[in-house]
């Protein structure tokens, strides 16, 4: 069960008098027939989440970091008002101690629960508003800071699931629509990352957002969920009353299987047919389901294991902590429990905003907002790009092999020339799109050429000794590819590094790579020395509890599983075992040093002593 705290920012005595400067209420806007949420209220949130600094406050922020500013806490612990214990400096509540979920209200909440009615609401049809009534609470998924979903117990996130439905049965008598959404990252606007002094080592740490969400419920249905009722109820209309819109689309995306990123017994992960964003997912129930605490145990177990399977897919993406928007969709509640909802579905999006690598984001500017939404890869590449990757672990919270990660970063193409070259084939000025595709065609036509490849390039009329530094260049480009197993994604993000951004011939280069790459794996086999393969790490903790007649000590102990691919062949095999933390921070130590050793080794340029 989740801890919870009753606490309000708001006050308990009922205002009389509507106050536009105090008062949240809804502003209508008759051009697009939609309504903007004002909370003047919350001027006084504090905000330390993502902030654009020009150079003057990057100076500002480097002169404060110097002082020994009291202001700033001290410690991780009390610096973060999330943790258990700890007291939240804007209303003097201290956390209790936690040790699963914990539930409080906004200390800032966007909507207060007593508003009274503006007087003229009515009075003019280009000036419409009415009261914002509602409640905003805080959801803390772990007393943990460091864990994010797809890092926690498969037990963790059930309690978040159950957290969720506890919270929604508590509001679903009074409140219409309850929205329960998370941010995750600063890039999303995440505003609980904190910064704490290390008086040890003089200088100022940040604490990354403690893992959580929040609930919104309005008295009122806010624009998308609007929207999404009455397209619902006039497509289940316009059939006779026989179909459900979502479920018919469940049933022709299961045959089509062109979107799908994950499939079970229960849920479905797709991209949607219509997805605005780069890597955009819907998570839907199978069974047809209104709202989020019909769910059954069965259900609730299988959307913990969905959950983490799809956020692990994210994080391994870009290899990053990935960032989104999330939140849950069910039929209305309040007046509409007695009212005939059965066209609803409920489901969940997820909006996350990176496109290219952990630092290329897309932005809703321009044409998105001034016109319409525009993507660029398609929903059925996002969707097959997710689908292949690894759902049972998080590459970026392999600390243990950061070497690996590294590695791979840095000797990939780090030769200068090489990279310039990659730019030089993006250039149009060098090469229109004809010769470009005729480079990257018989560049790889070299791997299954039999006679003499000098003549695959004479119908070319480009500088000879452009084509060869171009020719050669792509070919250890493809190499690199090849020997580290980049994905999609992962080229992607090389070629942005590289300069080469035009996305016809980023995509040109993709489509013949993935027809060429079982060939080019076995010329690397027949052409290069291959040693066993470090391929997958999965692990495991396990908390063994000893007793005797007068205390109790759980002992944690881990449980790894090392999977190689045997050299020259595909055929893999594990490798087991346990141990203590003791052990495993002995094991970590090691590795950090024989990756030091090693990259001295190879970025250290050898030197000659003259006599």
């Amino acid at each position: 069960m989740a801890s919870s705290s009753s606490s309000s920012s708001s006050s308990t005595t009922t205002p009389t008098t509507f106050d536009i400067t105090r008062h949240s209420h809804c502003r209508y806007n008759p051009l697009k027939d939609d309504w903007v949420l004002v909370s003047p209220q919350r001027l006084n949130r504090p905000w330390q989440g993502k902030v654009e600094n020009s150079e003057k406050n990057a100076a500002k922020e480097s002169e404060n970091n110097n002082k020994d500013d009291e202001s700033l806490n001290k410690s991780p612990e009390k610096a973060n008002p999330l943790c258990p214990g700890a007291v939240r400096t804007s209303n003097g509540i201290r956390n209790p101690n936690y040790e699963h979920t914990y539930v409080f209200e906004n200390d800032f909440p966007a909507l207060l629960p007593t508003v009274p009615d503006p007087s003229n609401k009515d009075d003019d049809i280009l000036f419409q508003c009415h009261a914002a009534r509602g409640v905003c609470k805080v959801i803390c998924f772990h007393p943990d800071s460091n864990l994010t979903l797809p890092r926690m117990t498969l037990d963790d996130i059930k309690h978040v699931v159950n957290t969720w439905i506890d919270v929604y049965n508590e509001l679903i008598k009074k409140y219409a629509w309850i929205q329960i959404f998370e941010n995750r990252g600063d890039i999303m606007g995440c505003s609980s990352k904190f910064i704490f002094k290390d008086t040890d080592h003089d200088r100022h740490n940040e604490i990354d957002p403690h893992p959580h969400c929040q609930v919104w419920a309005t008295d009122f249905l806010p624009n998308e969920a609007r929207v999404k009722h009455r397209t619902q109820y006039e497509y289940k209309q316009k059939r006779d009353n026989k179909n459900i819109m979502l479920m018919d689309y469940i049933s022709k995306e299961l045959k089509l299987n062109e979107r799908i990123v994950i499939e079970n017994d229960h849920w479905l992960v797709l991209v949607p047919y219509w997805a605005v964003w780069p890597y955009e997912t819907m998570l839907l129930p199978k069974r047809h389901v209104l709202r989020l605490n019909e769910l059954n145990d069965d259900e609730k177990q299988s959307l913990a294991i969905t959950m983490k399977q799809l956020l692990i897919k994210y994080d391994n993406l870009f290899e990053t902590s990935f960032p989104y928007s999330m939140g849950w969709h069910c039929a209305p509640t309040a007046k509409y429990l007695d009212e005939d909802c059965q066209y609803w579905q409920l489901h969940a999006s997820y909006y996350p905003p990176l496109v290219r690598s952990a630092t290329i984001k897309k932005f809703m500017v321009g044409y998105e907002m001034l016109a319409q939404a525009q993507r660029d890869i398609t929903p059925e590449y996002a969707a097959q790009t997710l689908k292949q990757l690894s759902d049972t672990r998080c590459l970026e919270y392999q600390k243990i092999f950061d070497y690996k990660k590294k590695k791979r970063l840095r000797s990939f193409c780090t030769n200068n020339d090489i990279q310039q070259d990659i730019g030089r084939l993006g250039d149009e000025t060098i090469l229109n799109n004809n010769n470009y595709e005729k480079i990257v065609d018989k560049t790889f036509l070299l791997f299954s050429q039999t006679s003499s490849s000098s003549s695959l390039f004479d119908s070319l009329s480009i500088d000879s000794i452009l084509l060869n530094r171009l020719v050669s260049s792509l070919l250890t480009f493809i190499f690199e590819c090849a020997k580290y197993d980049l994905n999609d994604a992962n080229i992607l993000s090389k070629f942005e590094e590289y300069n080469l951004t035009l996305k016809q011939r980023q995509q040109y280069f993709i489509e013949k790579y993935r027809q060429y790459i079982k060939i080019i794996q076995i010329y690397l086999n027949e052409k290069t020395i291959e040693y066993d393969r470090l391929i997958d790490i999965n692990w495991r903790l396990n908390l063994h509890l000893k007793t005797n007649q007068s205390d109790r000590i759980v002992q944690p102990n881990y449980f790894l599983t090392l999977k190689k691919r045997l050299q020259y062949t595909k055929n893999i095999e594990d490798i087991q075992f346990q141990c203590t933390p003791e052990n495993l921070q002995e094991l970590v130590e090691k590795l950090k040093e024989a990756a030091h050793c090693l990259e001295r080794f190879t970025t250290t340029p050898t030197t000659t002593k003259t006599k």
